[in-house]
């Protein structure tokens, strides 16, 4: 994480697909949609909403910059992924009709 606080985001992304921890996925998610890195938030957006439970956090983090697009082409892109999340489909039907898209 210090990469992270660092701003260096592509060295970040490296090692944490070494560490394949949800939990640094989601911390790099973070730092990238805040420096609005959209890039590498989507590399690591997308091994997060893998995971159902972290669906809403991923939400939560793009709407509380007001990113709705982002998040529909980040959903959207999730869903054309090997481990599709069921809840992906729903979410994104839910931000379709939210946001009129």
């Amino acid at each position: 994480m210090c990469l992270v606080h660092l701003g260096e985001f592509t060295q970040a992304l490296e090692y944490a697909r070494k560490a394949n921890s949800v939990a640094i996925w989601f911390e790099l998610f973070q730092a990238c949609v805040r420096f609005k890195d959209f890039t590498k938030a989507s590399i690591a957006g997308l091994n997060v909403i893998q995971h159902q439970e972290w669906v809403e956090k991923v939400r939560n983090e793009y709407e509380k910059y007001n990113l709705i697009k982002e998040l529909v082409i980040l959903f959207e892109s999730g869903l054309a992924a090997e481990k599709i999340n069921n809840s992906l489909l729903t979410e994104l039907g839910i931000l379709y009709c939210q946001y009129e898209f």
